[in-house]
């Protein structure tokens, strides 16, 4: 049986996503779902998807954690979090998250480059400009 609740580490620090998986547990929770949003994760076109948030290079190691991958902040390390809480993880990559989110976590650009796409309808050039992003995300 799972009890669980949507939490997004692209709007949060590590800090902060630490006290929200805490919170979960101590509340019951078994299950985090993570919404992946390529729009945080390549916020202009010509740049390479970063799996990294955007407070990551001011992240300092917690106690207990060596300078190292550790204390990293990127999708891979909230979700080791969540998962090392005892956590089952369910990771919602998109590239359509939600719709809280602007375009649902596609990035803005995406229209601007492409003004006649149908985005999120089953069209080539649809397919074509997501291709990428969701290759990325299973690697």
């Amino acid at each position: 049986f799972f009890l669980g609740g949507s939490v997004h580490p692209s709007r949060a620090t590590k800090k902060t996503w630490n006290f929200a998986l805490d919170e979960a547990v101590r509340n019951g929770l078994n299950m985090i779902t993570i919404y992946v949003m390529w729009s945080a994760h390549q916020p202009v076109p010509a740049k390479k998807l970063d799996w990294s948030f955007p407070d990551a290079k001011s992240v300092e190691c917690e106690a207990g954690e060596s300078p190292t991958s550790s204390c990293d902040w990127n999708l891979a390390t909230s979700i080791r979090s969540a998962s090392d809480r005892g956590s089952f993880v369910h990771i919602r990559i998109g590239p359509y998250g939600c719709a809280e989110y602007t375009y649902g976590g596609i990035p803005e650009w995406l229209p601007l480059h492409k003004p006649t796409m149908a985005m999120r309808r089953p069209n080539r050039e649809w397919l074509n400009a997501m291709e990428g992003f969701v290759i990325a995300m299973i690697d």
